[in-house]
């Protein structure tokens, strides 16, 4: 049997060797890796947050979840362009794409206000996890004091300058 002549060599058995444990390198298991939400103290347990009703003599005041940090208008054609900047989370526990369907406006007249169409800008998302900083744009066809803006069934107030 001459074939049997090449295991004979040092190489072959190295090859093996090495093919071998890169068989078993490339099918081993992921090692689980424990992914904790909070602050840890220094002894490395972890901490639980209770959240409850509270003392009613001392009442928490409820942050809202969306609020505007800066507001922006800029003349254009026949309108006018309104900026908004808002700075919030999505208190569904999801991630809330705001668009058409999630958000509206209105003037402090009462005139709704739609979003300024931008024909290749992916819509803007609040996050669940964490605070989000979002700019949304309205077209506004004349000019208003405020911007009423419905989001997650909050009432939230802009004022223009």
């Amino acid at each position: 049997m001459p074939f049997l002549v090449i295991l004979k060599r040092v190489e072959i058995w190295l090859l093996v060797a090495l093919v071998t444990g890169l068989v078993i390198f490339a099918f081993r298991p992921e090692p689980v890796i424990d992914v904790i939400d909070g602050p840890l103290e220094s002894g490395g347990e972890v901490i639980e947050v209770i959240e409850g009703p509270g003392d009613p003599a001392h009442p928490v005041e409820k942050k809202a979840a969306v609020a505007v940090k800066d507001v922006t208008v800029t003349p254009s054609g026949e309108g006018m362009i309104v900026e908004l900047t808002i700075a919030g989370r999505s208190t569904s526990g999801n991630d809330l794409t705001l668009d058409d369907s999630t958000i509206s406006a209105t003037t402090s007249d009462g005139e709704n206000v739609p979003l300024f169409f931008e024909p290749f800008h992916e819509s803007s998302l609040l996050l669940a996890s964490d605070e989000s900083l979002v700019t949304l744009r309205w077209w506004l066809e004349k000019p208003a004091d405020a911007l009423l803006l419905q989001v997650q069934g909050e009432s939230i107030t802009a004022d223009l300058p």
